[in-house]
């Protein structure tokens, strides 16, 4: 009696009548909203500001490390993470958005200044990791000491 209650030998998806189409329809429905939109013009804006320096197109690559990592999270955190980007993404579409969030990375807010401190911190790591000659502005030290000494 007991082993009959449990549907003891059929799977999951047996018991559960999962054929294809139903699979899809689920898969389509708990797709992952991607990072990239949500915090890339944040990230973007913030790197700028803190390495003004740093090439365009490094400054892109390191935006979507950015975005990768922020995928990669659990998913509650990823939730809390998509959430405070979005934010920051709508003050940063108004006119003087970005002044705003100045003012709001300044507040000692609880969760509101860690979003900005997560961007930060995985784009400095990925910076100084894959490029270690570049100075506090971002640029890169190797190539101006190589030009200041063809100069002399």
């Amino acid at each position: 009696m007991f082993s009959r209650s449990l549907k003891v030998g059929t799977t999951t998806t047996q018991r559960t009548g999962g054929d294809a189409i139903s699979q899809l329809r689920f898969h389509l429905l708990m797709r992952q909203v991607p990072a990239l939109p949500v915090v890339g013009s944040f990230a973007e804006r913030l790197l700028a500001a803190d390495l003004p320096d740093l090439t365009a197109a490094k400054r892109r690559e390191v935006v979507g490390f950015i975005a990768h990592r922020v995928d990669a999270l659990p998913s509650f955190t990823r939730f809390g993470v998509l959430l405070l980007g979005t934010v920051f993404r709508t003050l940063l579409a108004v006119p003087g958005g970005w002044g705003v969030a100045r003012l709001l990375i300044a507040l000692p807010l609880p969760l509101v200044a860690e979003y900005p401190r997560l961007m930060r911190s995985l784009g400095f790591a990925y910076v100084w990791e894959h490029w270690p000659a570049t100075t506090p502005t971002g640029d890169v030290a190797v190539a101006n000491a190589a030009i200041g000494e063809a100069a002399a």
